[in-house]
């Protein structure tokens, strides 16, 4: 994806969608390999965020629930 491209809100949908129709364990294990400071590093720098972000009501209850999983994950591999 370019990082001047402007996401719309039917590809950031279908990303989430998408993720909650695979396997949870697969993805899991593909996040325990990118530990490390720099990764802890920006997730606290930026967690505040998130956590506004997955209780903002105006955002759908999936969108909230990945952003929960995120979270729950970066504690845990960042305490």
């Amino acid at each position: 994806m370019s990082e001047n491209k402007q996401l719309t809100f039917e590809e950031v949908n279908a990303h989430v969608e998408k993720y909650f129709t695979t396997e949870h364990q697969e993805m899991s294990k593909a996040a325990e390999a990118i530990t490390g400071d720099k990764l802890c590093g920006i997730y606290k720098t930026v967690k505040p965020i998130l956590v506004l972000l997955s209780e903002f009501p105006l955002i759908p209850v999936k969108w909230r629930s990945a952003i929960k999983i995120l979270i729950g994950t970066l504690d845990t591999l960042c305490p």
